[in-house]
């Protein structure tokens, strides 16, 4: 079993009661061992998950159910953070 690590960005600003229900929604995902707000920067939800079990845009898509917004995130080189919005398409902004 592989288990990867993902974070997407989640523009809403979500209430802790809507965090919690966020994380428990992906939580009980098929293939998602653990999903968790970093609640120094509350947009950020991280999600561990095997991939052999479940995709990420399965993941994804269960997010945007509350916010139609949320896209993956990745950090390039410490100052470039790219987020990803479909399987083809990405946008960078610099820090």
């Amino acid at each position: 079993m592989n288990i990867i690590d993902i974070t997407i960005h989640i523009p809403k600003d979500l209430d802790p009661v809507h965090q919690e229900r966020l994380e428990d929604e992906v939580r009980v995902l098929e293939g998602v061992k653990a999903a968790r707000f970093n609640y120094n920067m509350k947009h950020w939800l991280s999600v561990i998950y095997d991939p052999e079990s479940i995709t990420s845009w399965k993941i994804l898509n269960q997010v945007r159910q509350w916010d139609q917004d949320a896209v993956f995130f990745s950090e390039k080189n410490g100052s470039q953070l790219t987020f990803f919005t479909s399987n083809a398409n990405h946008s960078s902004i610099s820090s």
